[in-house]
């Protein structure tokens, strides 16, 4: 993270400050311009030379209490709406009770309700929106920034692939947020998968819809020519990992998951930490730790043989087996009488005569 000279800091802050009080005054004037038809009297024009001050200093005041000032710019989003509204009503309110009462002699600070409404909904507005633009700017040039660093390192030529989000809620927007603001990701969304039929065919970011229910995916997949689908769902419970993944393989195409979301909020992982789906999704719980000296010396000696291998479960018991096996021979063999270097994908027999060890068959070519 960079950090930023203090005179510089205090710049940006001045900017701000200019920025937000010019908006402030531009929208007084427009209001009384819009009020009075564009035609305003020598008296009219005191009036609000008098009035100008009084009421952007309410205004300004208004935004700082409520912490609309504070907030950095290039975040602002629909959340940060609320502060605005409250400074904006707050001080509409305090504009309106010192028209209502200021006595007569002080009839030049009485500020028309009017004047006050519009002012007051183009102040606020303008405040918000300038922040709102600052915020597209800022993401416009990150990813500007990335794609660029993209082709740099290589990956410019590789076309995006095809993406389904399994999920339209709270995970799955996050999930979309991220993939779109990002220059770097090789990935298109496509549309949403949700099971909820209240949701099918709204949009849920940027013009992407809910296209289907889970049911719906292989035509969907074959229609958009989908490479694979993404799991955006917050809490996916063992069943439905479990349920979305079957679907997945019989059409076929490749499924993968997002971190869960409580990862994300205690910054363990990115939400663009896109993964493939793990044994531990499919058991609903951690993975166990197993005590590998005692298997070790169960097996040592032994002949294995893994049946259903070619399964989820099946694959990840005929690697730890492996593994085990390829320690024992390791510990009691020298470099030469490796079988096979460890076979990296795994062969259909793997033998170590050299030292009269125990063979593994596992039925399948990894």
């Amino acid at each position: 993270m960079r950090e930023f000279p203090p005179t510089r800091h205090l710049a940006v802050v001045t900017i701000q400050v200019f920025l937000d009080v010019s908006l402030l005054v531009s929208a007084f004037a427009a209001a009384y311009l819009l009020r009075f038809d564009f035609v305003l009297t020598p008296a009219t024009v005191r009036e609000f030379s008098i009035q100008t001050p009084l009421v952007v200093l309410v205004q300004f005041i208004g935004l700082t209490i409520v912490g609309a000032r504070s907030s950095i710019w290039r975040y602002t989003d629909l959340a940060h709406a609320k502060s605005f509204l409250y400074a904006a009503l707050g001080s509409m309110a305090v504009v309106a009770v010192l028209r209502l009462s200021l006595p007569a002699p002080h009839s030049a600070w009485r500020v028309p309700l009017s004047v006050n409404l519009i002012d007051v909904l183009l102040a606020f507005g303008g405040v918000y929106g300038i922040r709102v633009v600052r915020r597209a700017v800022y993401e416009y040039k990150q990813k500007r920034v990335q794609i660029k660093k993209h082709h740099f390192n290589g990956n410019g030529k590789n076309k995006k692939r095809p993406v389904l989000l399994i999920g339209a809620g709270r995970a799955g927007l996050l999930a979309a947020k991220e993939i779109e603001a990002r220059g770097d990701l090789d990935l298109a969304i496509k549309g949403f998968i949700d099971d909820d039929r209240a949701k099918l065919n709204r949009s849920v970011i940027q013009g992407q819809k809910v296209l289907g229910t889970t049911k719906d995916l292989p035509p969907l997949v074959r229609s958009l020519g989908i490479d694979h689908v993404v799991i955006t769902i917050a809490h996916a419970s063992r069943h439905q990992i479990h349920r979305i993944v079957k679907i997945c393989e019989a059409i076929p195409v490749k499924v993968r998951i997002i971190p869960e979301l409580y990862e994300i909020i205690e910054g363990r992982v990115e939400i663009s930490r896109i993964r493939d789906v793990q044994i531990e999704d499919l058991l609903g719980r951690q993975q166990i730790q197993l005590d590998t000296e005692s298997i070790s010396r169960e097996l040592a000696g032994k002949t294995v043989m893994v049946t259903g291998a070619g399964g989820s479960i099946g694959s990840e018991l005929a690697r730890q087996v492996w593994n085990l096996l390829c320690s024992i021979s390791m510990a009691n063999c020298g470099p030469a009488t490796r079988p096979n270097q460890l076979c990296r994908w795994w062969q259909m027999s793997v033998t170590n005569q050299g030292c009269g060890r125990p063979s593994i068959s596992i039925g399948r070519r990894w």
